[in-house]
């Protein structure tokens, strides 16, 4: 794909996660997920290259294994968090909310 390509080009990346959060509360009200965020270098592979994990490869359509790539993201810099580890009362304030991880990727 174009963005394959784009990856492979320049390298660098940025991952958002969203984490859903659940429970009761989230069949009354909406509830905003939780995120966390980071930067990383980023290498684009042919899935026939790796070894890969069943789980991963039984999502991949047989007929379409060869044409498929796989990006490997490496961290670097600090993972940022939003509403990971704190109730939903605390993420109404970003500053109680927020958090920040130094990734080590030695």
């Amino acid at each position: 794909s174009w963005k394959a390509k784009h990856i492979d080009r320049d390298g660098r990346v940025a991952v958002t996660v969203l984490v859903r959060r659940g429970g009761l509360l989230s069949l009354v009200a909406p509830i905003p997920p939780a995120t966390i965020a980071f930067h990383g270098e980023a290498s684009v592979k042919p899935a026939s290259s790796m070894d890969v994990p069943s789980e991963l490869a039984r999502l991949i359509p047989a007929e379409q294994r060869d044409a498929s790539s796989i990006v490997e993201i490496v961290p670097a810099g600090s993972f940022l968090t939003y509403g990971i580890g704190v109730s939903l009362m605390k993420m109404r304030t970003p500053e109680m909310s927020r958090g920040r991880v130094r990734v080590d990727a030695s």
